[in-house]
């Protein structure tokens, strides 16, 4: 019995005491007895009801793409787990170029600056402030607020609740029994529901679990995303066309699924000697790179790969074994994006 689990067992009796205060709390702010605030443009929230990974920053990534491409200038603000950045406001981007590395801005925001050119990133624990800033100083047409389903202090016109397809609801208690923030109840809150990681293998489960899940919000649309691998990358931000099949890497990430990236190494035909699974935010310096480049000498392998949310934290470090990352792109149907379109366009009716 690992830790976790016994510290879910010990939690378990607990777990209906707080889904109670959860619920206590959004009638609190539902009867604007805590204040709310409305945003003069649109906000889409992107959030989950479980704990750990749901694929989030792929979703907000996919969605500032789409938004610059139709010529919006939309602005994510994050919480900032894990940076040290503690103003109110702390500009990691601000359209033009980055502000905060990855320490202070923490490991998402900062990915997600370096990932989407022109995109404006902002973190704060009071998010509506790094809102308000984002609307009147960088002339944001549209707010992303990033893991956004339980902040209630920021009104929102698009509620998108994702699930990861390869354990949608945990064990499916709520915390401290289990990895479930709210109770199921909570999505009569959403607005439309993202499975995340969906595969050839997990889709009759996944596709399963969706219609027990919107029984909980009924008439709100589902849709499913699937992770592609967009490539392998040297550190110069080189594609490379075809990994050499005699090449051997070691792999390292310190992110929450380790074994996903363990599976998208398989699914590319990269073979590994062998793979360091740093814990979830893991902070780098240059002894554990030493540490990671010997073990990768022992192994045999010629190169190290990581993930590209490591990779950008990497990036001050010195390497003396050549390193490469795997970029991943989360992709949806069409009509995922019609749909955010059309939402926006009604948000944007009655802002005016």
């Amino acid at each position: 019995m690992n830790v976790l689990h016994t510290l879910y067992m010990l939690g378990r009796p607990i777990g209906p005491i707080y889904g109670k205060i959860m619920q206590m709390r959004e009638w609190l702010y539902e009867k604007n007895i805590i204040k709310s605030y409305r945003l003069p443009v649109p906000v889409i929230s992107v959030g989950n009801l479980t704990m750990g990974g749901t694929g989030k920053t792929p979703t907000v990534q996919l969605l500032a793409d789409f938004l610059l491409e139709k010529g919006y200038r939309p602005a994510v603000v994050s919480r900032g787990y894990g940076g040290s950045a503690t103003e109110p406001v702390n500009l990691v981007a601000n359209g033009h170029e980055i502000l905060l590395g990855p320490t202070e801005a923490g490991d998402e925001p900062y990915m997600l600056a370096v990932s989407v050119p022109g995109l404006c990133v902002l973190t704060g624990t009071k998010r509506i402030l790094p809102c308000r800033y984002a609307c009147q100083e960088l002339d944001c047409d549209i707010i992303l607020l990033d893991d956004g389903f339980q902040h209630l202090a920021v009104k929102r016109d698009l509620n998108i609740v994702l699930f990861n397809a390869t354990a949608p609801d945990g064990n499916g208690r709520i915390f401290p029994g289990g990895e479930l923030r709210e109770p199921f109840s909570a999505l009569a809150r959403a607005d439309a529901l993202l499975f995340t990681g969906r595969t050839a293998e997990n889709q009759a489960r996944v596709e399963s679990f969706a219609k027990t899940v919107q029984k909980h919000c009924e008439h709100v649309p589902t849709f499913f995303s699937e992770n592609r691998i967009h490539g392998v990358f040297a550190t110069d931000g080189t594609l490379l066309p075809q990994p050499n099949p005699h090449a051997l890497f070691h792999a390292f990430s310190g992110i929450a699924h380790p074994e996903r990236f363990a599976a998208s190494l398989q699914q590319q035909g990269i073979e590994i000697t062998g793979h360091d699974r740093l814990k979830d935010h893991a902070v780098y310096t240059q002894e554990l790179i030493k540490t990671l480049t010997i073990k990768a000498r022992e192994s045999g392998a010629t190169a190290l790969i990581t993930t590209q949310k490591d990779w950008v934290k990497l990036q001050s470090f010195t390497f003396s074994f050549p390193l490469y990352y795997l970029a991943i792109k989360a992709q949806t149907a069409p009509e995922f994006f019609s749909f955010i379109l059309d939402r926006i366009s009604l948000a944007q009716q009655k802002n005016n």
